[in-house]
């Protein structure tokens, strides 16, 4: 009996739907209930998740709250024991009407639960189940979702809402995708829901808009291109919403031409706005002279994703069968912008441009290849040109030989007269050292030394582009090395003797003011305390006699030059002499420092800034030398 016939009393009196309900009401606490909840409690224990479903189901009747209490505790057990609550739930929300308030309440609670895939279950049985039994539950379960997104706006996180049951005292990304997750689905088939979601984004703090941007992905493909509500918000979207719109759109395109109402759309809001930003998801639908006249604006647009206008451009099939712009022919085409002409910033350029050689999946190497031989013919070279070898060569250090090449054929085009492209090739010299010395031979007397910092005049000295000092001086010990394949004109060894000589003497002057400033330091102690004169000879003996002993070597080594003409004889044949110079200043190899001088440690990584700047940067080193 367990108190049934009190139960049919109450259900007799009050009429079928109260009674049902009081009833139920009534049941808590009694015999009934402590039997039911009993058998559900060994059913768990046992792990028969569906043996307790299918008793929720045959039970004459549930004694509310004691049942929903269960249920909610099986919830938090996950996995199946969550899909076995959420069915049960289901099935009394369905089969038992007067109890609906109660379980529909279940769902969601669950709705948001910490756990995703509980989550998620309850989500999507509200969204395509439940909303399908009533217009009045559908409205229920609406505003429900509105509520939590409004929550995320408007208010802090909930009491006991964190990890564990802790209160975060702000919204987090995680926290966020929770609470409005539900409202996020229910947009998929109610369309009348998205303006709610734009003005929600709009309004509310950080966090909270990149977890509605994260959790828009799946809604933005469940819409497609042709969705009229969709259509609007893009022609015309709400104030503050741009960047959720502007999103959707470049998750809904991905690597697909757009439809034609969306590009008519996306062209409309663009003529009234000029916002260049909302024609990048689309640029693989537009003309390439569109793209061309629009590039500088998408490269510098807030919100383009520079990496995905690339691959756009150069791999979504137009209506033609092939893409927009080969691979080489962009990387052009972005070199010949000009920052005065196109009004970009030379910084917004340089990052393009070194976004393209940080993407061998868009930009390979035969492509940068290909387009640098392009960018070679130009006159004047590109802006970037010579940064960009230098970057391409350190992105691709296989790209060695080619660059090599290219090297020899800008000098024999006087690269020389075009200041910011030389600044950038003595900067690959400095750089890279022995690999590129030969190329310094090939430049006429005057260049050269200008390049080796001894030109006469200083004010050219000081003020024109030329190598660092210690690339020089090892530039010097190249040439008379047996590593230098080359021959040496004898005015270019005159040159070199000078610059060796130069670096030999300096090194004196310091080996002689070293002792000079012993003796003053030891000058404020007692005559007795002086340390007795050394017997040897002083290093400025030493180094004086092995200079004159290298004087000797390099007038035999002029003497055989002129003998043999205008051309130096073969490397090997003044080696010696020289290697002797170069060992006394301290000589370690092409990539050591010379003697005492001060290796530049200044690295050649940090190219971010323009040839403006870099010829600021080559001032500051001829002040050093």
């Amino acid at each position: 009996a367990c108190g049934m016939e009190e139960w049919e009393e109450g259900y007799l009196e009050v009429g079928p739907d109260v009674g049902l309900l009081q009833g139920q009401l009534q049941l808590s606490g009694t015999a009934y209930e402590d039997a039911l909840l009993a058998m559900l409690e060994n059913l768990r224990g046992l792990g028969a998740h569906a043996a307790l479903r299918g008793l929720l189901a045959e039970a004459p009747v549930l004694p509310v709250p004691g049942v929903v209490i269960l249920l909610e505790d099986v919830l938090g057990a996950g996995g199946a024991w969550a899909t076995a609550a959420l069915g049960a739930a289901r099935e009394a929300i369905v089969e038992r009407p007067v109890l609906r308030p109660y379980f529909v309440e279940l769902v969601l609670a669950a709705a948001t639960d910490p756990d995703a895939s509980t989550r998620s279950k309850a989500v999507r049985l509200c969204a395509n189940q439940l909303t399908l039994l009533s217009p009045e539950l559908a409205q229920s379960i609406e505003s429900h979702a509105n509520a939590a997104l409004q929550l995320l706006v408007t208010s802090n996180p909930p009491e006991g809402s964190g990890p564990g049951g802790s209160t975060p005292p702000e919204w987090t990304e995680e926290e966020a995708a929770r609470y409005c997750e539900l409202y996020m689905t229910l947009c998929v088939r109610h369309h009348n829901l998205l303006p709610g979601l734009m003005t929600a984004y709009a309004a509310a703090p950080e966090p909270v808009k990149a977890a509605l941007a994260t959790s828009s992905d799946a809604l933005a493909r469940a819409l497609g291109h042709s969705n009229p509500q969709l259509l609007q918000l893009v022609e015309n979207p709400l104030p503050g919403s741009e960047p959720l719109v502007l999103h959707m759109l470049e998750v809904l395109m991905g690597a697909l031409l757009p439809s034609q109402q969306m590009l008519g759309a996306c062209r409309a809001r663009y003529a009234r706005t000029r916002d260049v930003a909302i024609l990048a998801p689309v640029v693989a639908a537009l003309s390439k002279a569109e793209v061309l006249e629009l590039l500088p604006g998408l490269l510098q647009a807030t919100g383009t994703n520079v990496k995905a206008l690339y691959s756009k451009l150069t791999s979504v099939q137009t209506a033609m069968g092939d893409p927009l712009f080969a691979p080489a022919e962009l990387l052009v085409a972005l070199h010949a912008l000009n920052p005065t002409r196109d009004g970009i910033p030379t910084k917004a350029l340089i990052s393009a441009v070194d976004t393209a050689l940080k993407n061998p999946g868009i930009f390979p190497q035969h492509t940068v290849a290909q387009a640098l031989q392009q960018m070679e013919s130009q006159f004047p070279l590109p802006l970037l040109f010579m940064r960009t070898i230098i970057s391409a060569l350190r992105a691709t250090p296989r790209l060695k030989p080619f660059i090599s090449d290219l090297i020899s054929r800008l000098i024999a085009r006087q690269v020389w007269l075009d200041r910011n492209q030389w600044l950038g090739l003595l900067m690959l010299v400095d750089s890279n050292g022995e690999a590129y010395f030969p190329h310094m031979l090939q430049l006429p007397l005057p260049v050269l030394q200008q390049v080796l910092g001894l030109n006469p005049d200083l004010h050219k000295r000081q003020t024109e582009p030329a190598l660092r000092r210690s690339t020089a001086l090892n530039f010097a010990k190249w040439a008379y090395s047996s590593r230098n394949p080359m021959q040496v004109l004898r005015p270019v060894t005159m040159m070199l003797d000078m610059l060796l000589q130069s670096e030999q003497a300096e090194q004196q002057q310091q080996q002689q003011q070293q002792p000079q400033a012993g003796a003053l330091s030891t000058s404020a102690l007692g005559p007795s305390q002086h340390p007795a004169p050394a017997a040897t000879a002083t290093p400025a003996d030493s180094n004086t006699a092995t200079l004159g002993a290298n004087s000797h070597g390099m007038q035999q080594v002029q003497q055989q030059g002129s003998e043999a003409g205008n051309v130096a004889p073969a490397p090997g044949a003044a080696a010696g002499s020289h290697e002797n110079l170069g060992a006394s200043a301290g000589e370690g190899g092409v990539g050591d420092a010379a003697g005492a001088q001060p290796q530049d440690d200044r690295e050649q990584d940090e190219f971010d800034l323009d040839f403006d700047a870099l010829e600021d940067d080559e001032g500051e080193r001829e002040e050093e030398g």
